[in-house]
């Protein structure tokens, strides 16, 4: 899956009955393509030569993702994908690959013939990585219960308008930087592609990007001495017409600003008037909570305040750990017996969790009547065997909330976020605010291979409650606003404005 930065592009996937979403690795649906499509600084391995005994682990590892496919698909027409020609067409190229990396390859090409989300091998390096990041969060939360001193933090960096290019210093200190992608360190900030443009959207107040002058609006335009409008027109191109594409060009943007705390990334910006900004951002660990899952593990940040005099506003960017479940029924009492008129749940760029998740915290807006059985469900699970589905079944609350709900989503909402916010909507109790969500709600399982990597895979199909499948489609808000880079420019969020209005609305 992809969780919020690359690191958890490559490994932190979907486990078990998790819904997340699918890494960058993955072309487009329908595109086969033997070229890797992740970034080169996450291919994680370099190319080494192959002994006899790894070329033996590899074909296996095929073998085994081959089989799995054809044996546990959900469909087992594979959409119509002539399953043995894939094998007799690659089979050959693992058995003459010269690198672990080019057998990779190979099994993407393979199974991106599919064409559907929650498809990816993930590299043996990237769940060792997984380990190194569990043992240096374990460090620094026993610092942190040892001491009182702040986290490692950016310091405040100088602004000031250039002639559009980095500065020969600026690009030399990114020379020197041998940053690893993947670490604990966060800038502090996320971010959109606008109309060919790559937007800051969202900077957190007191984070590294805040310190550094940054603000909502600006136009990011070289990451590390490296011009981003190009890999913003490959992407748009790439991209175009999926509907995970908002998704995948944020990820790959995201992940330029990967590394480990006190790492300094040199970063170019525009403003409103199109001067530009150059400055050093300092990476700092999250301010969330470390959550582990199986060989996921990823900080959740959750943020609730009260916005326009009374209104609730809940934000988390996924659904995982043990608190969230308790930070979010804390915040929706404490809205109910304000009483607040409304909530706005708001899950744009959430890339899922715990699909159970979805249901638990649902259950929050629907009152308890001492029925047995509510009958309520978000959707449900449909294996190959077309046996008993899985279902996300609604449980109501005693003193539930009672007042309106929206939930604002985009196309970087996926998988749980997917489930929660059209299952509430086809149940009439949200309106749904923003833009299409990416289409990608498929559970998945994780399995090691032979050759030391993991490869993830779907089991079921997702079907919604009004009957709709969501892969490929997405969830349509009630209510379409598209994000507004003037709105963000002068501080505002327009989307969140929309569902203010509603709730005030009679």
């Amino acid at each position: 899956m992809s969780l919020p930065y690359p690191r958890v592009e490559v490994a932190l996937v979907l486990v078990a009955i998790l819904l997340f979403s699918p890494g960058c690795s993955s072309p487009p649906r329908g595109e086969s393509d033997s070229k890797p499509t992740s970034e080169p600084e996450l291919a994680v391995e370099s190319a080494r030569p192959m002994s006899a005994e790894r070329a033996a682990l590899h074909l296996a590892s095929f073998d085994k993702v081959w089989t799995t496919i054809r044996d546990r698909h959900y469909d087992e027409t594979l959409g119509g994908v002539d399953w043995e020609a894939v094998r007799t067409e690659l089979r050959p190229r693992v058995v003459a690959a010269t690198s672990d990396e080019e057998v990779r390859r190979i099994l993407q090409d393979m199974i991106s013939r599919l064409g559907l989300s929650h498809f990816q091998i993930i590299p043996s390096a990237a769940i060792d990585l997984m380990e190194e990041v569990e043992e240096a969060e374990d460090e620094r939360q026993g610092f942190a219960e040892d001491s009182d001193a702040a986290p490692v933090s950016g310091e405040s960096a100088t602004e000031r308008a250039g002639d559009g290019k980095a500065s020969s210093g600026a690009r030399e200190s990114a020379s020197k930087r041998k940053r690893r992608r993947g670490g604990l360190g966060r800038p502090g900030l996320d971010l959109r592609v606008l109309d060919g443009r790559a937007i800051v959207t969202r900077v957190r107040p007191g984070g590294p990007a805040d310190r550094a002058g940054i603000r909502t609006g600006w136009s990011i335009v070289e990451i590390d001495g490296r011009n981003i409008g190009p890999v913003i027109e490959t992407l748009l191109e790439t991209y175009a017409d999926q509907s995970l594409g908002s998704f995948s060009m944020r990820q790959a943007i995201r992940g330029r600003f990967t590394g480990q705390p006190g790492d300094e990334i040199a970063v170019v910006l525009e403003d409103a008037d199109d001067a530009r900004h150059e400055v050093e951002v300092e990476l700092a660990p999250s301010p969330g909570k470390f959550a582990r899952f199986g060989q996921i593990g990823e900080y959740v940040e959750f943020e609730s305040r009260t916005i326009d005099g009374d209104i609730g506003y809940i934000r988390f960017d996924i659904f995982l750990g043990p608190s969230l479940l308790p930070d979010f029924q804390a915040e929706i009492e404490k809205y109910r017996d304000l009483p607040a008129p409304g909530v706005i749940v708001d899950i744009r760029g959430n890339p899922g969790g715990i699909g159970m998740f979805a249901s638990a915290l649902s259950g929050w807006f629907f009152e308890n009547d001492g029925a047995p059985d509510s009958g309520l469900e978000l959707g449900r699970m449909v294996t190959r065997d077309r046996g008993y589905p899985l279902i996300f079944s609604v449980n109501p609350r005693v003193d539930a909330y009672p007042g309106k709900v929206a939930v604002l989503v985009d196309g970087c909402s996926v998988s749980t976020s997917e489930i929660m916010a059209g299952g509430l909507r086809d149940l009439g109790r949200a309106r749904v605010f923003g833009t299409r969500t990416a289409g990608a709600a498929l559970p998945s399982v994780i399995e090691r291979l032979p050759n030391g990597d993991a490869f993830q895979y779907a089991i079921a199909n997702y079907i919604s409650k009004s009957g709709e499948v969501l892969e490929g489609r997405g969830v349509e808000p009630q209510e379409v606003v598209e994000l507004s880079r003037e709105a963000l420019l002068d501080g505002r969020d327009n989307v969140i404005e929309a569902a203010v209005h509603w709730i005030r609305a009679e």
